[in-house]
């Protein structure tokens, strides 16, 4: 007798799309099983039939440039950039000679759209106005695609074949090695409420006098999964199909539990095996957090060198690749320039006073004031002990013929400048010039008082010369 069964599996990446027919023969008390698989693994360009020294992957019509990111089984991340037609691939041994472990590693998979460059150049001089809205026709963001390969010997090994059954010689109609398999179809319809006060074990591994320990239900065999087949079919009625994933089919697959959107054909939620304790912890108040079971604010992350959030602009929507990395430690809040060569261009120092810069809302900047009266308002509660209040200087070239201090203005008010300093006395500037008699200046100049003086903040021997305000 033959009782056929067919799993057919859908997964967003390409790469684990298979499709298995199961029929079991059923005879002498045996159980034997065929699996087929379909061609459109080997058509799909993910999956390789036979061991390589590389790993190819399918470029889509109407893509440029593509990006590589692979995630070694120690955790070290591998990146390489493709250019528009250029094959995709990686290979067991790296441009820079490295080899690659045995193991499984993960990999994502982007592709930019093809973009003209008269398109490209009007949306960046838009976004450089502050107009970050898409042209009607920019083409659609191309999706990430991701998966798993597997490396043995250096070489990729095929991804194709799932793990497979092998049973043992029954006795009885019941396995030597506990799993109950009689002949003939066993289907049970129950059209009313099922109540088990005990515990289940469902799938091909149960065996007779199972130990549940505290489990009240338990799943087992080798291919895991509990399927969400939503039949609503009339109206505005929900009938999205869902499914809980446990690990891939695949040898040398990935171990994992994920949410599979089966409708949809995307994995929005997985977690792979060995995920620390508390990766992602929700607490009663809502809040997040990463790494912790006690977080203090809405999102909390905790790591033990520089926690980051890293944003990231891929090319699949067509623009420019981008990389911020927003990271803080025992040195400095800062913000990284990944894509620059890591610079940073903004670093705040552990200890830095409140208001060290603050922007109000007219605009004004303020350095150490919480209300700048002035488009730039410098203020400190005392004057600095030694440094100047105002340096503008570039960097020093080691020849002392050479001023690196451009424009210096010291603690006692005192303003120095390397250069010139040009008042604005030009004759194209002004208007309605009368004349004056030199002689009646010079005799108000003779009558002003001149005295020498130092200012309240200086000591008694920094005298100046001059007249003052008042007179």
């Amino acid at each position: 007798m033959i009782n056929n069964r067919a799993r057919c599996l859908g997964r967003a990446a390409p790469a684990r799309y298979h499709c298995q027919l199961q029929p079991y023969l059923r005879t002498s008390g045996k159980v034997m099983r065929l699996n087929l698989l379909v061609a459109a693994l080997l058509i799909s360009g993910y999956a390789q039939a036979q061991a390589s020294p590389s790993f190819q992957f399918e470029r889509p019509a109407g893509t440029a440039a593509a990006t590589l990111r692979v995630v070694s089984p120690s955790g070290k991340v591998i990146q390489q950039q493709f250019a528009a037609g250029q094959r995709v691939e990686i290979r067991a041994q790296l441009p820079d000679g490295t080899q690659l472990a045995d193991g499984t590693y993960q990999w994502e998979l982007g592709f930019a759209p093809v973009v003209d460059a008269g398109s490209r150049d009007q949306l960046q001089s838009a976004r450089q106005d502050g107009d970050f809205s898409v042209p009607a026709n920019w083409p659609a963001e191309i999706p990430l695609r991701s998966g798993v390969f597997f490396i043995q010997g250096g070489q990729f090994q095929p991804m194709l074949g799932s793990e497979s059954d092998v049973d043992s010689p029954s006795v009885g109609g019941k396995s030597a090695s506990g799993p109950t398999r009689e002949a003939g179809n066993k289907d049970q319809v129950i059209a009313d409420d099922l109540v088990v006060q005990g515990s289940i074990c469902a799938g091909f591994d149960c065996v007779n006098n199972e130990n549940f320990g505290a489990d009240t239900l338990r799943l087992k065999e080798n291919n895991l999964r509990i399927h969400f087949d939503d039949t609503s079919s009339t109206g505005s009625f929900p009938s999205r199909d869902w499914r809980i994933t446990a690990n891939d089919q695949t040898n040398g697959g990935a171990s994992y539990l994920a949410i599979d959107d089966v409708t949809g054909g995307t994995t929005p939620f997985k977690v792979t095996a060995g995920a620390p304790n508390n990766s992602f912890f929700v607490d009663s108040a809502g809040r997040t957090g990463f790494r912790t079971a006690t977080p203090v604010v809405d999102l909390h992350l905790v790591t033990g060198n520089t926690p980051t959030l890293r944003l990231e602009q891929g090319t699949s929507s067509g623009f420019s690749a981008q990389v911020w990395d927003v990271a803080g430690n025992e040195t400095a809040y800062f913000v990284r320039d990944v894509t620059n060569a890591s610079r940073l261009p903004f670093r705040i120092r552990p200890g830095a006073p409140t208001s060290s810069m603050e922007i109000s809302a007219s605009g004004n900047v303020g350095l150490g004031t919480a209300s700048p009266g002035a488009a730039l308002n410098v203020f400190r509660a005392a004057d600095p002990v030694s440094d100047p209040w105002l340096l503008i200087a570039r960097s020093d070239d080691g020849d002392p013929n050479t001023e690196d201090h451009r424009l210096e203005l010291d603690k006692d008010g005192n303003l120095f400048v390397s250069g010139s300093v040009t008042q604005l006395s030009s004759r194209t500037s002004k208007g309605g010039f009368a004349a004056m008699a030199g002689d009646e200046v010079l005799a108000r100049l003779s009558s002003l008082p001149i005295w020498t003086w130092h200012y309240l903040t200086a000591d008694d021997n920094d005298r100046h010369i001059g007249p003052v305000a008042e007179d």
